[in-house]
């Protein structure tokens, strides 16, 4: 049985990165968020009023690529495959390094088109 290689991507791993580790250029994809509040906006909660609770979840859109144009801790600015921009603050997301290929073919073939299954 023959088999011939496909020009299909080639599996590989997002790694967990920190803000000072980033670079210009790099992309990157959200793994997670954290969302705070304070207990006295929480229903039936039995902290003190004036305690944080937080919340660590997984974004809807965790895994679009983004593109790093700029860093300034705890601030990472990218640049979306749609053409937009966004601000992400690092005491409340954890960023993964993408596969540089990878990301930029993801990159090329969505631009807009991107869809977010839940």
């Amino acid at each position: 049985m023959k088999t011939s290689s496909s020009s299909a991507m080639q599996p590989s791993l997002a790694q967990c990165v920190a803000g000072e580790d980033l670079q210009i250029g790099d992309y990157i994809a959200i793994l997670n968020s954290t969302f705070q509040l304070i207990s006295s906006q929480w229903d039936r909660c039995d902290r003190s009023p004036e305690e944080l609770i937080r919340v660590k979840y997984i974004p809807s859109d965790a895994g679009q690529p983004r593109k790093v144009v700029g860093v300034c801790l705890p601030f990472v600015y990218v640049k979306c495959a749609n053409d937009t921009s966004e601000i992400i603050d690092l005491r409340l997301t954890q960023l993964a390094r993408l596969d540089r290929q990878c990301a930029k073919e993801i990159w090329r073939q969505t631009g807009s088109k991107i869809k977010i299954v839940i």
